[in-house]
């Protein structure tokens, strides 16, 4: 019972925290752009799949957003940023990989926080 609390917890968390960067990122783009759809990329741990997918649907009948997501450990996520990948969200299943992709200056400065942890 108190496992698939944690689980329903963590769900809320990660879409708490996509829908307010999804807002953010979507006010800015419709400034730049006009009205076209949007996609954002998800890089997240291969652990969040499940969750994921079932927010991915709500995500664009809400927001009219494309969600592609790229899914893998947190280390080859970290080591694809680092040559070039450019996602809008990085989930790390790990504090060091995602410690490690800050000190490469690729969080936004007060962006950065803790949403679930086992």
């Amino acid at each position: 019972m108190i496992r698939n609390y944690k689980r329903f917890f963590s769900i809320v968390v990660v879409a708490i925290i996509i829908s307010n960067l999804i807002s953010c990122n979507s006010q800015r783009k419709n400034m730049e752009e006009g009205a076209k759809e949007h996609t954002i990329m998800v890089y997240a741990a291969a652990s969040l799949a499940d969750v994921l997918d079932s927010l991915t649907d709500s995500f664009h009948e809400i927001y009219h957003m494309n969600v592609k997501t790229n899914l893998a450990s947190s280390g080859t996520l970290a080591r694809q940023m680092e040559q070039g990948g450019v996602p809008d969200v990085y989930i790390s299943a790990s504090k060091r990989w995602a410690d490690y992709v800050d000190s490469l200056g690729l969080i936004i400065k007060g962006f950065k926080s803790v949403v679930a942890q086992n």
